[in-house]
């Protein structure tokens, strides 16, 4: 069981949320999406699980269901990961498949910006 008591840097909290938020108005359920990588995807989803839920407990899904076998597989494999480290590493993960200037629009929603959407607005027609 992981230390739910875990301090979280709040900065890296704000950026993992706004993160998500722009993959998910971007691509939507990422799973069925071929344009990115399956690796990718797997990775994004173990960061992701351990980020907001910590160590893997669920139980292990049978082998002929391929898919959700190697989901549980990429978080089960980051095993006691500080939560926040695996915030960390879904932002840089996601930096791979996100627009360059997310960053851009990141700032700018952090510092009151909206004059023009923010990427998430921006992505999901918003």
């Amino acid at each position: 069981m992981t230390d739910q008591s875990e301090v979280i840097d709040p900065a890296v909290l704000e950026k993992f949320m706004y993160c998500a938020a722009v993959i998910a108005a971007k691509y939507g359920v990422i799973d069925g999406n071929p344009d990115i990588d399956d690796e990718i995807k797997l990775a994004l989803h173990g960061f992701r699980h351990q980020a907001e839920r910590g160590p893997c407990t669920a139980a292990k899904p049978y082998m002929w269901n391929f898919v959700e076998h190697a989901k549980h597989g990429a978080w089960s494999k980051l095993g006691q990961m500080p939560r926040g480290e695996a915030m960390s590493l879904y932002i840089a993960q996601a930096e791979e498949i996100l627009p360059e200037d997310w960053l851009d629009s990141f700032n700018k929603h952090k510092s009151g910006e909206h004059a023009g959407g923010d990427a998430a607005d921006q992505q999901s027609g918003g």
